[in-house]
């Protein structure tokens, strides 16, 4: 009996043991275009360099390409040592002229250059952050090569690239870190949710975005599911451009009409948060200072006699187009005329604006350039909760929710462990029963 229990213990810990070998297949509803890590506008596309290229200093902030650093002249240059023997997927060894010419373009402001043990970079004010700057996917290490395309030293090298498609990659073998277990991963991209959900629950995928109705199924059949931070913003886009949208009653009235709290509770499952802030208050402290109001007797005065709007969002996203029936559905019970419209006639969009960050500073960034407005004058939080302020007046932005992406994972993936709230440690997973 005792060494039947032996034999059952030993079997068990076999399984249980990372395994070299098998293919991964991740599907993702977001688009990318480009491998330039410097181009990342979207954590979507920050997840593709992750695999190909290092940075400097590693996501978690330890040493990565980078094995010590040291500020000088009140933190305004920093000198960072390489780490010895690390090699691009094609064989070239990482010199600190390489790393150097690499990171310049991803380091706007900064000056970089090589000295004999490793990069020196110098900031004309003081940089106390740099560091974090660097852990960054957008300072990857991708070094340029004569004919336009980037090399990087990660622990995947890129075998198929199709933009906006999808992206194969295998594992590279003279990782400086140690071989990946996975052989290859291929990332689908611009997959609608219906069919990611369809190639889930077929098998075809490791990894799939789900709805937030089907991630709670999924955790009550006991699947494995994640859930990133809730910093996706949901909200309304009035275009500048149309009659309708520059009557500032209509916009006000819209503000007053939507009920939140239906979509939350019932279509989200209360995944993320109803909202009146383009930043998630748990991120800046600050969330409650715009509240969301919901007042259809005052929406129903302001709006009296406005003109009529038509609503569009992306036709690819049934989850919005679920919101959106629910806005209009609201407006009319403040006696406001809503109706659904293709995005080209559309007055005002529904959107789903994707974070980068957890970073505030660097999330309301991307929003400035995403809104077409002035970015903040620097990282305090008073700079940020000026810039915030400045992109809600007037209303022409509506923010409604912060949703977290929601995945579902195939049993048999093992060891998954984003690093952070948002990014994935792809090159530490491994599939049970890979041969």
């Amino acid at each position: 009996m005792r060494l039947i229990a032996l034999l059952s213990l030993a079997a068990v810990s076999l399984a249980a043991r990372p395994r070299y070998g098998g293919a991964l297949t991740v599907e993702l509803r977001g688009t990318v275009q480009a491998l330039d890590p410097t181009a990342a506008d979207s954590v979507d596309a920050q997840r593709l360099p992750l695999l190909l290229f290092d940075r400097l200093v590693a996501l978690d902030g330890t040493p990565s390409l980078a094995v010590s650093w040291v500020a000088e002249d009140n933190q305004r240059r920093w000198r960072f040592r390489i780490r010895p023997g690390v090699r691009l997927h094609d064989g070239v060894a990482l010199t600190p002229q390489l790393a150097a010419a690499a990171l310049q373009p991803a380091l706007p402001g900064y000056t970089v250059t090589a000295d004999a043990a490793g990069v020196v970079i110098q900031s004309p004010r003081p940089a106390p952050r740099l560091p974090q700057e660097l852990s960054s996917p957008r300072a990857s290490v991708a070094v340029r090569l004569p004919n336009g395309t980037l090399q990087g030293s990660g622990p995947f090298r890129a075998m198929e690239w199709q933009p906006g498609k999808a992206l194969t990659v295998a594992a590279f073998d003279g990782y400086w870190g140690g071989r990946p277990y996975l052989d290859s991963i291929t990332m689908l991209l611009g997959r609608p949710l219906r069919d990611q959900l369809a190639d889930f629950e077929s098998g075809r995928a490791s990894v799939a975005e789900v709805t937030p109705a089907e991630f709670r199924r999924q955790e009550m059949r006991g699947r494995r599911t994640w859930s990133s931070a809730a910093v996706d913003l949901v909200a309304l886009v009035f275009l500048r451009n149309r009659p309708a949208a520059q009557d500032a009653r209509v916009r006000q009235a819209m503000s007053l009409a939507i009920d939140r709290a239906p979509v939350w509770s019932v279509l989200f499952q209360k995944q993320g948060e109803p909202t009146g802030s383009l930043l998630p208050g748990w991120l800046t402290g600050w969330g409650f200072v715009f509240p969301a109001r919901h007042d259809p007797a005052k929406a129903k005065e302001v709006g009296a006699g406005g003109p009529a709007l038509l609503l569009g969002h992306d036709p690819a996203d049934f989850v919005l187009k679920t919101v959106a029936e629910r806005i209009v559905l609201n407006a009319r019970e403040s006696g406001l005329s809503v109706r659904m419209a293709a995005g080209a006639e559309s007055d005002v969009l529904l959107v789903r604006v994707p974070a980068s960050s957890t970073e505030p500073g660097r999330v309301l960034a991307d929003y400035c350039r995403t809104f077409n407005t002035p970015a903040p004058a620097s990282p305090t939080p008073e700079a940020l909760y000026e810039a915030e302020h400045r992109l809600l007046e007037g209303q022409w932005i509506l923010p409604l929710f912060h949703l977290p992406a929601l995945y579902a994972i195939q049993p048999q993936v093992r060891n998954w462990t984003p690093g952070g709230q948002l990014h994935w440690r792809l090159d530490e997973v491994w599939l049970e029963g890979a041969p």
